[in-house]
C-alpha cells in the first residue's frame, strides 16, 4: 500500500483493496484514511524508510541464514524444540545456543531450571509465603523463553495456554515465568531422554481435577459403609 502511494497511484479504494488478513475489514476507515496527497518531500521520506525496511528484511534474512548453517549439527534437537507450542526453529537456536544439548550437569529437571533460575520465587516466612523474586540469571535465555512462553498462551489447544490461565490470579508476569519453567522442564525430557513432546491438551487441569473429585467422593461413600465402582455414561 505504501509502495502504490510512492508510486503516485491516488485511487484510494484500489489502494485499501490491497489489505490482507484483519485488514481487510476495516477497508471503508482505509479508504478514508487514504485520502489526501503526498508532496514531493513527504514522498522523499516514505522511499528512504521503505529503503531502510528493505535493507533491514535483508540483513536479518542473512543473519538467520547463518544461525541455521550454525544449528545443522543441532538439527535432531531443533526438530524437537520446534515441535513445542511457542516455539519455532529460530527460538529454539537460541535456547539451544545458551543451554547446550548434553543435560548430564543437570540430574533434574529441577536443578535444570535452578541453573536457569526460570522459576518463580519461593519465599517463605513464618510459615506465611511471600513474593519470591526469581533472580538473574541468564538474561538471553530468560528473554528467550518469556517470548516463547507469550506465544504458546495463543495456542489456545496447548496445556502451556491452559497452565497460563490457571496461574494468572498470580500476575501476568508471574504466570509467564511458570509456562516458562514448564516449557524448560519438558525441554530436559526431550534432550536428557532423546523423546519427542508430548501435548498434554487444554485440558489436562480438567481431567487432572475431574480424578480428584472421583477419589475423594469414593473415599466418602466407602466410610459412609458403600462400596462403589464407576462407570462411564455411553456418550
Amino acid at each position: 500500500m505504501v509502495e502504490e502511494s510512492i508510486r503516485g497511484e491516488t485511487d484510494t479504494t484500489k489502494i485499501a483493496e490491497l489489505a490482507l488478513g484483519r485488514m481487510r475489514s476495516k477497508i471503508p476507515q482505509l479508504v478514508a484514511e487514504l485520502e489526501g496527497y503526498f508532496r514531493p518531500h513527504q514522498t522523499f521520506l516514505l522511499k528512504q524508510l521503505l529503503n531502510q525496511f528493505d535493507d533491514l528484511c535483508r540483513r536479518i534474512e542473512r543473519f538467520e541464514q547463518q544461525i541455521e548453517e550454525y544449528s545443522r549439527p543441532f538439527d535432531k534437537q531443533m526438530a524437537r524444540l520446534d515441535s513445542v507450542p511457542g516455539i519455532d526453529r529460530l527460538s529454539a537456536a537460541a535456547i539451544l545456543s545458551e543451554t547446550g544439548v548434553e543435560m548430564d550437569p543437570f540430574p533434574t529437571p529441577q536443578q535444570f531450571c535452578r541453573w536457569a533460575t526460570i522459576a518463580p520465587g519461593n519465599n517463605k516466612t513464618a510459615g506465611k509465603q511471600r513474593n519470591g523474586k526469581t533472580g538473574k540469571g541468564n538474561r538471553w535465555l530468560r528473554g528467550s523463553l518469556t517470548q516463547c512462553a507469550w506465544a504458546a498462551t495463543h495456542d489456545k489447544n496447548s496445556y502451556f495456554a491452559a497452565q497460563y490461565r490457571r496461574l494468572l490470579h498470580r500476575g501476568k508476569g508471574r504466570a509467564l515465568v511458570g509456562v516458562a519453567h514448564s516449557m524448560l522442564a519438558a525441554i530436559w525430557h526431550m534432550l536428557r531422554r532423546d523423546v519427542e513432546y508430548r501435548e498434554l491438551g487444554a485440558d489436562y487441569f480438567e481431567k487432572q481435577n475431574l480424578e480428584g473429585l472421583k477419589k475423594t467422593y469414593l473415599k466418602k461413600l466407602e466410610r459412609l459403609g458403600f462400596k462403589v465402582s464407576l462407570e462411564p455414561i455411553a456418550a
